[in-house]
């Protein structure tokens, strides 16, 4: 669950970002204002935990949801948690 260890990154990220398709590391930096050590933290942690996947092209690495079931799975453990 170290995945889930800081909300305010890793799991906006998920939301506000992986909707299907592919996005390099530095769109994901420019989303949240991140550096480019702390997004690459950040996307180790949710590939390592399975939940993105990756693909490179060239010097270039693209990050997209392993499965779109995952964004449902965070929307209700994050309600869950609220309540």
């Amino acid at each position: 669950m170290v995945a889930r260890g800081d909300p305010n990154s890793r799991q906006a990220c998920l939301k506000r970002i992986f909707t299907g398709k592919f996005m390099c590391e530095c769109e994901v930096m420019v989303a949240f204002g991140l550096t480019q050590p702390t997004a690459s933290h950040h996307l180790e942690i949710l590939e390592k935990a399975r939940l993105v996947k990756s693909r490179r092209e060239g010097k270039w690495i693209f990050f997209k949801l392993a499965n779109a079931k995952i964004l449902n799975l965070i929307e209700n453990l994050a309600s869950e948690a609220s309540t």
